[in-house]
């Protein structure tokens, strides 16, 4: 077998063979089952992450009179998920009439179905902005790129119960296959 045909193979291998690393990240190994105890609406700028039977939260808070800018990104692995999105702002006075209780189109969230949602948003102190992640069945991990005010900070990000910080701003965390509720 000539020279040439011998680098030829294992070169055309090496290009056809499937490159699983930027479709299956490698999750953190952090339980991000609860709320974090120890997070409240209005403390320093951060992230909150969680899950429980409502879903998967992504909450930003920030106490800090001048304005905090969250930016990012939330992708599924595999499948889809569906959104809903819930801006908290206990301080900032109601304009117009109020909605009435049990109003369909006044309370409801708006919900969307994706593979990935960027989002920017600016807040300061007392408000909030929550959304819950819904990954359907074929979901294995949720991979988040999140940065405060342009800047990836993993100690300002809060996963789980414990409140435990992934190594880097931009991370994956796995997706339990959850039960359906009879």
């Amino acid at each position: 077998m000539p020279a040439r045909t011998c680098l030829l193979i294992p070169a055309l291998l090496l290009a056809l063979s499937p490159v699983a690393v930027a479709d299956d990240p490698t999750p953190e190994d952090i339980d991000a089952k609860g709320k974090p105890t120890n997070f409240k609406p209005g403390l320093s700028p951060r992230y909150a992450i969680w899950y429980d039977d409502a879903g998967w939260h992504l909450w930003a808070t920030t106490n800090t009179g001048d304005v905090t800018a969250f930016t990012g990104r939330v992708d599924v692995v595999g499948g889809s998920m569906t959104i809903e999105f819930k801006d908290v702002r206990p301080d900032t006075p109601a304009k117009g009439p109020a909605p009435k209780k049990g109003d369909p189109k006044k309370d409801a969230p708006r919900l969307d179905t994706t593979k990935g949602y960027n989002f920017s948003f600016k807040a300061n102190k007392g408000v909030e902005n929550h959304s819950v992640y819904h990954p359907d069945a074929d979901v294995t991990a949720l991979t988040f790129d999140l940065m405060v005010n342009g800047k990836a900070n993993p100690e300002q990000i809060y996963i789980g119960a414990k409140g435990a910080h992934p190594k880097e701003g931009k991370f994956a965390l796995a997706v339990p296959k959850m039960e359906k509720k009879k």
